[in-house]
């Protein structure tokens, strides 16, 4: 399921299971759903779903 409001929820219970926030989201049949808007909105929140900020 590459839907928005699913892999953000996938990436951060990896993060919780791992200790470290993915660096890479492997999926099948990327031209389904909105993954370059999924991973855009979590390169922006960054770890832990906290947005990032400028400094």
């Amino acid at each position: 399921m590459n839907a928005r409001d699913f892999l953000p929820g996938r990436a951060h219970q990896c993060e919780r299971k791992r200790g470290a926030f993915p660096a890479m989201i492997a999926v099948n049949l990327y031209r389904q759903g909105d993954l370059p808007g999924v991973v855009d909105k979590l390169n922006k929140m960054g770890p832990s779903g906290a947005a990032e900020t400028g400094g």
